[in-house]
């Protein structure tokens, strides 16, 4: 497999990540209210389900605590500099050839 196909694929799902790690911090921060709603909807869905309450609620409380959108912070930065490594190894196999 060609390097410069393998860093152009990673890149591009790299960016993908990003893109849906932003519009969840986006939702998590600014958009409480619609967080809130998809919470309590999921956490519904899963008790339809059957799924243990114990887990149910403690994975609801996680996803509205304030340690969730640090957590997700983190991921958006890693993937960023996944992005970015990925961009500049790129061009530095670009160039040697």
């Amino acid at each position: 497999m060609d390097p410069l196909k393998a860093f152009e694929r990673w890149f591009c799902v790299a960016s993908a990540f990003v893109v849906f790690y932003v519009v969840l911090l986006v939702l998590v921060l600014w958009r409480r209210d619609l967080w809130l709603r998809y919470t309590a909807a999921e956490a519904a869905f899963w008790r339809r389900v059957r799924f243990p309450a114990r887990m149910v609620n403690a994975c609801r409380k996680w996803e509205e605590s304030g340690s969730f959108a640090y957590w997700i912070g983190a991921i958006l930065f890693v993937t960023l500099l996944v992005m970015v490594v990925g961009g500049v190894l790129y061009l530095k196999v670009k160039h040697l050839r």
